[in-house]
């Protein structure tokens, strides 16, 4: 798989889609495009039975890249409502502590999985959301306002009682 990567077609395919994907509204970090494409290829071309290659040179289809960005879109909706619509929560200062240490874990987990072209864009997602999750509980826990990216609260709605 790493050598389909390496050719133009596929470096145009990654950047159709980082392109479609903007379109819609979704950031792709990284290389993102790049893992998500490479991972349908060598999905697809599993199932074929054949080389990734021979599927990027042969049957790859037109709409492959628009398909990919709509259902990228789709999940990111999907995330950004649950996000929204969380209930507020209230949390003793152990059981934040537990949140917090809960998120280091999944962090620490991710990180390990970043290098594995498998699982590399699940990998800086889940990064990204944890991430996102703990400046969340950093500002919960200090009672400050809740920052945003790109229009978009970051983290969830953590109130804290005290223990």
């Amino acid at each position: 798989m790493a050598d389909i990567r390496n050719t133009k077609k596929f470096q145009a395919l990654a950047a159709d889609l980082r392109e479609r994907c903007a379109e819609k509204g979704v950031t792709l970090m990284g290389a993102e495009a790049e893992d998500v494409l490479a991972a349908q290829i060598d999905e697809l071309s599993n199932q074929l039975g054949i080389k990734p290659r021979t599927f990027l040179d042969t049957y790859l289809q037109p709409g492959l890249v628009d398909n990919l960005a709509a259902a990228l879109a789709e999940a990111n909706a999907v995330h950004i409502e649950v996000a929204e619509t969380a209930d507020s929560i209230s949390l003793s200062s152990a059981e934040a502590g537990r949140v917090v240490a809960a998120l280091g874990m999944v962090m620490k987990i991710a990180t390990n999985r970043v290098e594995d072209p498998q699982s590399r864009a699940d990998a800086l997602g889940i990064s990204t959301d944890g991430a996102d999750a703990i400046v969340g509980v950093g500002v919960a826990l200090r009672g400050g306002a809740w920052p945003e990216r790109d229009g978009q609260r970051l983290g969830r709605n953590v109130h804290t009682k005290s223990s």
